[in-house]
């Protein structure tokens, strides 16, 4: 079975399964690294990883600092995978499975730092940003991370930065005063 790695941290080095499933899309180390050093100081301590996948970006935050990420994944395969990860690495990740945009439907808890890597061709960002906004699920100061291909709309937020590492652009946002 195909395997990724934790680049950085406490952690570092450490291998998980990816699962090679058809459908995922693991993050590629340098993507990872270029999003993390655009993270530092790592701060953040409650996480939501929406689209988490096999947990590449929840394990990734865990080895750096975290102490906690929800890692919301839906594909029932995707998800058998990630919580076998979990369990064998022991971190402190909670998987869900659930659609994000059912799991918002919930009572918030405000993160600090989101991850939003979707299927680059499903058009799930802006609908997930508005109701990650309209729910009150993002604490004062928040920083959300997008992966994508192509551009999004994100209303009532304010773009840090954008950095294109291969096809693969890294977008961080903050709410717009």
């Amino acid at each position: 079975m195909p395997k990724a790695r934790i680049i950085a941290g406490t952690h570092r080095r450490l291998m998980f399964e990816t699962g090679g499933l058809p459908h995922t899309r693991p993050v590629k180390d340098r993507v990872k690294e270029s999003l993390f050093n655009q993270l530092e100081p790592f701060h953040y301590e409650r996480i939501l990883d929406a689209f988490a996948g096999v947990g590449s970006l929840s394990f990734e935050a865990i080895s750096r600092g975290a102490s906690w990420v929800d890692a919301v994944e839906k594909a029932p395969d995707t998800y058998r995978v990630l919580t076998q990860n979990i369990q064998r690495l022991e971190m402190p990740v909670k998987a869900i499975r659930m659609d994000i945009k059912d799991y918002l439907t919930g009572p918030p808890h405000p993160y600090d730092l989101v991850f939003l890597d979707p299927p680059y061709r499903a058009p799930l960002l802006t609908p997930v940003l508005t109701q990650l906004k309209a729910a009150g699920w993002l604490a004062k100061e928040a920083v959300l991370v997008c992966l994508h291909e192509t551009s999004f709309e994100a209303p009532g937020y304010q773009v840090i930065s954008t950095k294109r590492v291969g096809r693969t652009s890294i977008t961080r946002l903050k709410e717009a005063a």
